[in-house]
């Protein structure tokens, strides 16, 4: 398969054509690989999807962290059991605003730093958001 050189008014077409409409909220994962060569990698791709919702719209990403969670859950897997209860004690606490993501990707940690994104509290499965985020008032 020959990879695609992928623009963000590619992006931007795309996500129109699949049904993304101004004032969506909407809830992205993604691999920025599997799109392809995306010129300027994670930033085009937050941005056809800002662009795409509007000022109306939320954008939300899972930034989850879930190696915060005790090893017996296995998210140490590599590691020997007898290091767990090292690591119980040494792992540094979540912190919302700089614990980074584990596996979500590089559109997601771009993401989580976005200006005017907001962070959940949830150490292990934590999610950002960016947009209209309070519809009550």
């Amino acid at each position: 398969m020959e990879r695609k050189l992928v623009l963000k008014q590619d992006i931007v077409k795309a996500l129109k054509e699949a049904g993304v409409q101004q004032g969506q909220t909407i809830m992205v994962h993604t691999s920025l690989s599997s799109l392809g060569y995306v010129c300027g990698g994670a930033q085009p791709v937050i941005e056809a999807l800002l662009e795409c919702v509007g000022e109306e719209g939320t954008i939300m990403m899972p930034t989850q962290s879930w190696k915060n969670l005790d090893p017996s859950a296995g998210v140490h897997w590599e590691e020997p059991q007898e290091w767990w209860q090292t690591i119980r004690e040494n792992w540094p606490a979540y912190d919302k605003d700089i614990t980074p993501t584990n596996t979500m990707g590089v559109v997601a940690e771009m993401f989580r730093k976005w200006p005017g994104t907001l962070r959940s509290d949830h150490p292990a499965r934590s999610v950002a958001a960016c947009g209209i985020l309070d519809r009550t008032s």
